[in-house]
């Protein structure tokens, strides 16, 4: 999870699905159907993670709205992970990990046709 992880992180950041493969050496479709999924899920995902981290973090405040979906969903899932670690002592825990557990395990699950 913490290359899936590490391939989200650089979307965010503009990578385009090729640097991305040829830095984590994988192949392109790989990368480029975890990115295609991840960004289908954004809206989902955003809102798991913005529930889990005001759900652990009550006093969280406002999260920043950012330029794309995926980054919102990153940054939201990013801060239900930290809080997490916080109020649950998930210290050592990989972070990505944690990520996995507040997504359910939905985070590259293909979304129902229809």
């Amino acid at each position: 999870m913490e290359t899936v992880g590490a391939a989200l992180l650089m979307a965010t950041e503009g990578s385009g699905h090729r640097a991305i493969a040829a830095d984590l050496d994988r192949p392109e479709s790989t990368v480029r159907n975890w990115l295609r999924r991840a960004r289908q899920r954004a809206a989902w995902l955003n809102r798991a993670g913005v529930v889990a981290a005001y759900e652990l973090d009550p006093g969280h405040g406002p999260m920043a709205a950012r330029a794309t979906p995926l980054a919102e969903a990153v940054d939201a899932l990013g801060y239900a992970a930290a809080a997490a670690v916080r109020r649950l002592g998930l210290v050592g825990e990989p972070p990505w990990s944690i990520i996995t557990m507040v997504s359910r395990g939905h985070l590259l699950a293909r979304l129902p046709d229809g």
